[in-house]
């Protein structure tokens, strides 16, 4: 066997784990069944199963900009107002502006009623709610409509209006929901009725109400200057409202994502000037938000947050979980405290675990959106997935991803997902058929088809992905995800020119696209072996990187730099991006790995074993593998050796080592050394001899073995490897003569019979 290359075995998983990451679209489905509004609340009441129920914002038909706010108003306000109605599981908005931000629709699909049941579909509703309104001078009118996800059709019978001044704003909000409850043929009962009051009785002041919901706006994107605007809202509100405790608690969550801001990137200081405390500013609203109002969940998932931040995970559970308690559809609380989870236990813990533990929580353990969270979640540990625990993930994955399926046939995420499953663990077939359904289910969304187009590279159909990009890049000829694959496609089929070409014209299109860059280096490093040059592209595409407009973990180009510096044996230059990795649960695994070679190259031996200890300790199920025993020997071994750098015995026992896992460059020059200590012994020449022997050098061989049984007239072993370089260099006699002295010292050695009866 060869020595191993850095490069091969951890940077072409990498592509797959991009797959399953990143945020998978989803998709309108078509379907025979046809349910009604009415049929679909029965089916709820048979089966107990609450109905998902979406609310978009709504259209503001004057359109009079001053009076936009009311359309997220109204969605917002009757979403938050039902969530304490049992029987409904209402879809709240940040899943909503996830879907945008993954098919990159624009606000205006809410505009349209036809693109209901499709935005429904996706969100795995079972009915959307579409709304308008009109403000005439002082005068507001409202309405709502229900459109039945698997038939398409508006239930024109099932209409909720309201109509008053505006200045009645919340008890509009109130009586609507309360029609939307009777008209959704939901059993809600009396107190469920008062909760919803109460949930829409947050503040009586309409200006502080506006602030509040166009802060909440600001707050759902991504980006500095946006959590600064929410930031500015949300005082605005409190304003006219010093009690309102939605708002401090509004507050205390742009605070604290500045915060993660701050801590993440130095570069935020700006002029000179010290920045805010942002984290004491968060938890000073969460104090104000608890003492107004303690049933707030996003006061606890700030508060949770804060503590995260702290590193203090224990207690950011407990808020997680009091969020939870307090709202056990949320989301954002669901995917918060099963992060923390997988956190807190370096993903150790079993999915079916996790799913005891939300059912505790009062979360529907039957959700399909839970499973095919948790079964994603399952891939991305940073496991071995040839370790068993990594084939009990894959197996716990494969399982919720096909119960999730059952409720959710038509979401490509799932058979994309199931795709990577199965190429992993071998079975190219069923990953084929995966990839066909994803492909089927997909035609408008380009995201999933560069997707698909991946796995049929990992299935050796270049021509077929080729194909899909390119029928796909013909309705939507803008979408460079598309064209950086095809490139890089090109790339693999020894079509480099062409995809040199596409990436130079991709960069005078975008010159601050850090994708552009980063397939760059990608290509380079993984089919030209061009690893200097797959440094410079990394490094621009580092420069680009903006954490404040992307969806993309700077980790995935700090990994790809260090495995080129690695390649370019350039360790000190590795370094600082492994240590950064090693705090990323889904590289930390490798990150750990490729440290700890990294220090020991550069001779730093005492960090090169602790890191490894380290490694072991948090991942038991690699350290009962023979190849990390010998790995941890070797370090052992080395750090022994920079105490006592002259001891022949050392520094044979570690050319032993890295001679077993085939680093013969470096094992010679051990073995090599040891001699010049300790020219008299004879297992020393032997293992020397031995390994030239290895790596078909015969002739230097002979000399090493020939010493070794003169030193020990009975070594055994000496005697038969030194027959078999006789052999090799056609002195058949002496190589008789030497397996004679064999069966007299070891009469019963093995082989020794066969190579006899061989002959002269």
């Amino acid at each position: 066997m060869k020595p191993m290359n850095i490069l091969k075995p951890v940077a072409m998983p990498l592509l797959s784990y991009a797959i399953l990451i990143a945020p998978l679209p989803l998709t309108t489905a078509q379907t025979a069944q046809t349910v009604t509004v009415s049929t679909a609340a029965e089916l709820n009441t048979v089966t107990g199963a609450p109905l998902r129920v979406v609310v978009l914002p709504f259209e503001n038909l004057t359109r009079q900009q001053q009076d936009d706010w009311l359309g997220n108003s109204f969605a917002e306000s009757l979403t938050m107002g039902l969530i304490p109605v049992k029987q409904l599981q209402m879809i709240e908005r940040s899943q909503i502006d996830k879907l945008l931000k993954e098919q990159q629709f624009s606000q205006s699909v809410f505009a349209d009623p036809q693109t209901a049941p499709t935005l429904g579909r996706m969100l795995g509703a079972n009915v959307v709610v579409v709304g308008a309104y009109q403000k005439v001078g002082e005068q507001l009118q409202a309405n709502v409509r229900f459109v039945d996800v698997e038939t398409g059709r508006i239930d024109a019978e099932r209409v909720g209006q309201v109509e008053g001044a505006f200045s009645q704003l919340f008890q509009l909000q109130k009586d609507l929901a309360q029609k939307m409850v009777q008209q959704l043929d939901v059993n809600a009962s009396p107190k469920d009725v008062a909760a919803v009051k109460k949930a829409l009785s947050t503040t009586e002041s309409t200006e502080a109400y506006r602030f509040y919901t166009q802060a909440l706006t600001y707050l759902r994107y991504e980006g500095k200057s946006n959590t600064e605007k929410a930031l500015q809202l949300f005082e605005a509100s409190l304003q006219y409202d010093p009690n309102y405790a939605e708002a401090y608690a509004g507050l205390a969550r742009a605070h604290l994502r500045l915060a993660e801001l701050e801590r993440n990137h130095v570069n935020a200081i700006a002029q000179g000037m010290p920045p805010k405390n942002h984290l004491a500013l968060a938890e000073a609203n969460v104090f104000k938000a608890m003492a107004l109002n303690k049933r707030l969940p996003d006061v606890y998932l700030a508060a949770g947050g804060i503590q995260r931040l702290r590193g203090n995970t224990d207690e950011a559970l407990n808020m997680s979980r009091a969020a939870l308690q307090l709202n056990p559809h949320s989301e954002d609380a669901i995917n918060f405290y099963l992060n923390l989870r997988l956190m807190q236990t370096q993903f150790q813990v079993s999915v079916d675990t996790l799913l005891e533990e939300f059912k505790a929580l009062g979360v529907n353990p039957e959700d399909p959106w839970l499973k095919y969270n948790l079964s994603a979640a399952s891939l991305l540990e940073s496991v071995d997935p040839a370790s068993e625990q990594g084939k009990k993930r894959r197996a716990w994955s494969k399982r919720l991803l096909l119960e999730a399926q059952k409720n959710l046939p038509d979401y490509p995420g799932i058979p994309l997902v199931l795709a990577g499953v199965a190429l992993e663990s071998g079975d190219r077939k069923a990953a084929l058929d995966y990839v066909n359904r994803v492909i089927q289910l997909s035609d408008n969304y380009p995201y999933n088809l560069v997707s698909a187009a991946h796995l049929l590279l990992s299935l050796d159909q270049k021509e077929r992905a080729l194909q899909l990009l390119e029928s796909a890049a013909l309705r939507y000829p803008d979408n460079r995800q598309l064209t950086q694959t095809k490139a890089m496609i090109l790339y693999s089929s020894d079509r480099k020119s062409e995809a040199k070409a596409i990436f130079e014209k991709l960069q005078q299109m975008a010159p601050d696209d850090p994708f552009v860059a980063y397939n760059q280096g990608l290509s380079a490093m993984l089919y030209e072996k061009d690893y200097a040059s797959a440094v410079t592209y990394f490094q621009r595409a580092k420069q680009l990187y903006d954490p404040q407009k992307m969806n993309f973990s700077e980790n995935f180009i700090n990994n790809m730099l260090s495995m080129a510096y690695l390649n370019l044996k350039d360790y000190a230059a590795a370094i600082p991006l492994l240590e950064t990795q090693v705090k990323d649960p889904l590289f930390r695994r490798m990150g750990y790995e490729m440290l700890a070679l990294s220090y020991s190259k550069l001779n730093k031996d005492t960090l090169a074993l602790q890191t490894y200890q380290d490694y072991l300790a948090l991942y038991p199920d690699q350290a009962s593998q023979a190849a990390k025993q010998q790995q941890l020997k070797a370090y052992h071994l080395r750090y022994a050796l920079s105490q006592r750098p002259e001891d022949p015995a050392l520094l044979n026992d570690l050319a032993q080592v890295l001679q077993s896992q085939y680093d013969y460059e470096e094992a010679t020059a051990l073995y090599t050394k040891a001699l010049t200590l300790a020219p008299h012994e004879p297992v020393i020449h032997f293992n020397l001899g031995s390994l030239l022997l290895d790596v078909d050098k015969p002739q230097q061989a002979q000399i090493h073995l020939e010493k070794a049984v003169t030193l020990r007239p009975d070594y055994a072993k000496a005697w038969f490897n030194l027959a078999l370089v006789y052999r090799a260099t056609q002195k058949n006699e002496a190589a008789r003569t030497a397996l004679m002295q064999l069966k007299a010292v070891d009469p019963h050695y093995p082989g020794l019979d066969q190579e006899l009866k061989k002959g002269p």
